[in-house]
Parts: structure tokens; C-alpha cells; sequence
């Protein structure tokens, strides 16, 4: 099952997700046990994803986006 979150977690009509653990896909994805939630309103690099900026080398801007959400959440 896929989400889109915006306020409180929904998965589907009267279901709330519970607080347990939460994990990060990507930056804008998360996983609570069986449920997909994607950020509403956020387009964040797919964790494979490489990005260039003009003069400067390739890096790895979906895993920085994932590491970013990491750091945003910290365990919450």
C-alpha cells in the first residue's frame, strides 16, 4: 500500500499509523512495516540517482537526500 502524507499519517480510510519504526527509502519515501508513505509535495533524487552541478564533478544526490531525511528525523 502506497500513501501520500500530509498531516497525520493515513494509510487507508480510518487507519493511523501507529508509532513504531519508521524507515527511510529514499528522500522522499518512507516504510512503516507494509506501508509505503510518500512525502506529499517533495520530488527528492531516487537513492540511486547521480546529480551534476555546472563546474563541479557528479555526486550522489540521492543518497545524500536519503542521509538528509536520516538526519531530519532522527528516530522521531
Amino acid at each position: 500500500m502506497t500513501v501520500a502524507a500530509c498531516g497525520p499519517l493515513v494509510g487507508a480510510p480510518g487507519q493511523t499509523l501507529r508509532a513504531q519504526a519508521v524507515s527511510v527509502i529514499d528522500g522522499d519515501t518512507l516504510r512503516q512495516g507494509d506501508v509505503t508513505i510518500r512525502l506529499f509535495g517533495i520530488d527528492a533524487p531516487e537513492l540511486s540517482q547521480t546529480c551534476r552541478t555546472e563546474g563541479r564533478p557528479r555526486y550522489d544526490c540521492g543518497a545524500a537526500a536519503a542521509a538528509w531525511l536520516v538526519q531530519i528525523i532522527g528516530g522521531r
